[in-house]
């Protein structure tokens, strides 16, 4: 019983929290009346996993604002999924989210996309001069396991569909990589695997698909990629965040107390009060890390990071001569 009241204070919270953001929440979706649905829908995925309400604020509140910005609805409508991951609430594109954002962009007629049984008839080639794939379902209501996924693409300017397949053996190479799958049963690929298997192919096809202008479907495949490595998202920006790594915890005689998150809390929380205007402390360290050769905030040694700070003040400082 004490266990349930502390869940319901920390859900009430949270709903405080949000009410005192949702002025600037609701310039981020096209009606207020969306913010209003898509406040209902986090606050319901959040006491369908009670462990959400166990995260941080600081990456509660930003999954909100990342739902609210890529227009995804979390829960039910399986457009997106909030899960728990250490502590830290991570925000993950489901198929239908990946789907919506593809057809955003316009030049997209339709997009198919199909799981394969094991007691299916499924043939699937490659000639000359054509590709062939025939799929006819099963009519036992044991269709046995999942052997493959297949999509067809019909894009506006392009008269024949476009075909992709990924088989069993594929699929379960990409599962493996999603640390969510590894440490934590909370996973989309537990609870909705059909959904992942769908949302794998058209993740791996959409370098092959049109963008759209707002880069809405790379930003969503970029999060869901490190949401998968395990990654910190960086979506704490503009949210109090008191559990961050206070700078007095790192040390750089190299070595970190703690462990690699720590600095990497550390590097966000930094570049979070180094941000230019409009922009996520993600996307500050990544403009100041690239150029140093660091793909990843997990590359940055404890040694360069002096070295990154430093770039990071030097660049908002001479954002702030421009202004």
């Amino acid at each position: 019983m004490a266990e349930m009241m502390s869940l319901a204070k920390r859900q009430d919270e949270l709903e405080k929290q949000i009410d005192v953001r949702m002025p600037k929440l609701v310039e981020l979706v096209p009606k207020s009346g969306e913010m209003v649905r898509l406040k209902r829908a986090f606050l319901m995925a959040c006491t369908k996993t009670p462990k959400l309400l166990e995260c941080s604020a600081a990456s509660l509140l930003g999954s909100l604002v990342e739902c609210a910005q890529l227009g995804l609805m979390p829960g039910a409508s399986q457009e997106a999924a909030i899960i728990p991951f250490k502590g830290v609430a991570t925000f993950v594109p489901m198929y239908q989210g990946l789907l919506k954002l593809v057809y955003r962009g316009g030049q997209v007629a339709w997009v198919k996309a199909e799981i394969v049984y094991e007691k299916d008839q499924f043939e699937y080639r490659e000639e000359s001069d054509r590709t062939v794939l025939a799929h006819i379902p099963t009519e036992d209501d044991d269709p046995g396991e999942m052997r493959a996924v297949y999509i067809k693409v019909k894009t506006r300017d392009e008269p024949t569909p476009m075909l992709g397949v990924m088989y069993r053996r594929d699929i379960l190479k990409h599962r493996e990589r999603s640390a969510a799958w590894r440490n934590d049963g909370n996973s989309p690929w537990h609870t909705d695997p059909e959904a992942m298997w769908k949302k794998t192919i058209i993740r791996v096809y959409s370098k092959y698909l049109p963008k759209s202008e707002d880069g809405a479907l790379s930003r969503a495949i970029a999060l869901d990629e490190m949401a998968d490595r395990g990654e910190p998202q960086g979506l704490e920006t503009g949210v109090p965040a008191p559990d961050l790594v206070p700078q007095e915890e790192v040390t750089l005689s190299g070595k970190v107390v703690g462990d690699n998150e720590a600095l990497r809390k550390h590097l966000f929380a930094f570049a979070g009060e180094h941000m230019l205007p409009d922009e996520d402390n993600r996307a500050a360290l990544h403009d100041v890390a690239e150029p140093l050769g660091f793909e990843s905030v997990n590359d940055i040694p404890i040694e360069r990071v002096d070295e990154i700070k430093q770039a990071l003040v030097k660049r908002a400082a001479s954002d702030a001569v421009t202004i």
